[in-house]
């Protein structure tokens, strides 16, 4: 009789471990599928936050198509950020050797404004909203006197935001974006001249 009652007793706690076993089992196998069902509900979460707020992440920093020519050798001589209007803005002042020659010189500006928007918008995370460029001979003796300017504004601000100053009119050509002159009614003039002209 005692050998009996001690194996059915041996019997108990077998069953026992087995039943805690099993309770455990079933707590880990719910556990993975939590795991797995927050996984799966957290990736869909970053693939939908991707699709509403990725375009607008893109769009923050307009960025200036890359130029097709060959970059043309010039010098930056300054630049200036300004803000106008609450708008950020840079003032870029360059020289080339180039002849004076409209196609040649729009190619050194294209690659002025690409060159400063690719490092301000795109790598440095700013929001340039305007850029004027002007264009000078090897020598700059009177800052009047540029050679060709350009004034960037960046498409996606509305034509009521844009800045006076970013409106050159007359004989401006504009291209996209982008307004260019090339006939700068004071280049060649003395200072005085200027001052009686203005």
């Amino acid at each position: 009789m005692f050998g009996f009652q001690f194996n059915r007793n041996i019997k108990g706690n077998n069953e026992g471990i087995g039943l805690a076993e099993k309770i455990r089992s079933i707590s880990r196998a719910q556990r993975r599928r939590s795991y797995w069902i927050s996984i799966v509900f957290l990736t869909g979460c970053a693939v939908l936050s991707g699709l509403i707020f990725g375009p607008a992440l893109k769009s923050k920093g307009s960025v200036f198509s890359r130029p097709t020519h060959p970059e043309p050798v010039y010098q930056l001589l300054a630049i200036k950020e300004v803000r106008v209007n609450k708008l950020k803005g840079l003032t870029v002042l360059a020289q080339t050797a180039i002849q004076p020659e409209v196609d040649s010189l729009q190619v050194v500006l294209d690659w002025i404004l690409y060159s400063m928007l690719d490092k301000y918008n795109r790598r440095q995370k700013d929001r340039i909203r305007v850029v004027w460029v002007y264009v000078y001979n090897d020598s700059v003796e009177n800052i009047a006197q540029w050679r060709a300017m350009a004034i960037w504004v960046d498409p996606k601000l509305p034509q009521a935001s844009w800045p006076e100053a970013a409106r050159i009119g007359g004989d401006a050509i504009r291209k996209g974006a982008v307004e260019y002159d090339f006939t700068n009614p004071l280049k060649g003039m003395s200072k005085k001249e200027q001052i009686i002209r203005i």
